[in-house]
């Protein structure tokens, strides 16, 4: 499927995830989905980055009458980051991670391969919802969560719900 086209039916279904969550009394918790999934998916077919730009800001506006708050989580050293990963998940996720993303237009364009190919695709894709999050006017916290200090991450979360206003 095409990017834009891509783009178009990712938002249809925010819409409709939305209507139906405005009619539902509950509070949703969607893991991933803002800089994941999708977003992967328009860098990958190598969409544009005025195109990845304006979805994000459609999914932001289709979003907001739930009130969301984004809590982006990364960790500063890329690199170290996706080694430490490998090392735990093993060579069958790196294997799973690099044939899927480094098979794509936007890695092969790039001569991206092997565990150091991902690496930089990940350092790519960083600077990219980097930008993202800091343009998006929504309700946000980022947390550089290298230290894996849970507790102290879950007061970050805690005050920033308590808080509706954080940016």
């Amino acid at each position: 499927m095409p990017p834009a086209e891509l783009a178009k039916s990712c938002i249809a279904k925010w819409r409709a995830f939305v209507d139906s969550s405005l009619a539902a009394d509950r509070i949703q918790a969607v893991d991933g989905q803002l800089f994941h999934g999708n977003l992967t998916s328009l860098l990958l077919l190598e969409a544009d980055m005025e195109l990845i730009a304006a979805y994000c800001r459609e999914v932001v506006a289709v979003i907001k009458p739930l009130r969301p708050l984004l809590i982006y989580f990364h960790q500063d050293d890329v690199d170290s980051a996706i080694r430490a990963v490998s090392a735990q998940r093993g060579d069958k996720w790196v294997n799973y991670q690099a044939n899927w993303k480094l098979e794509s237009p936007y890695a092969r364009r790039r001569g991206l391969a092997g565990l150091d190919g991902l690496i930089a695709l990940y350092r790519q894709y960083r600077a990219l919802t980097d930008q993202l999050f800091a343009d998006l006017d929504i309700s946000k916290i980022s947390i550089e969560n290298s230290r894996q200090q849970w507790a102290l991450y879950d007061d970050i979360i805690d005050r920033a719900l308590t808080n509706p206003n954080t940016k």
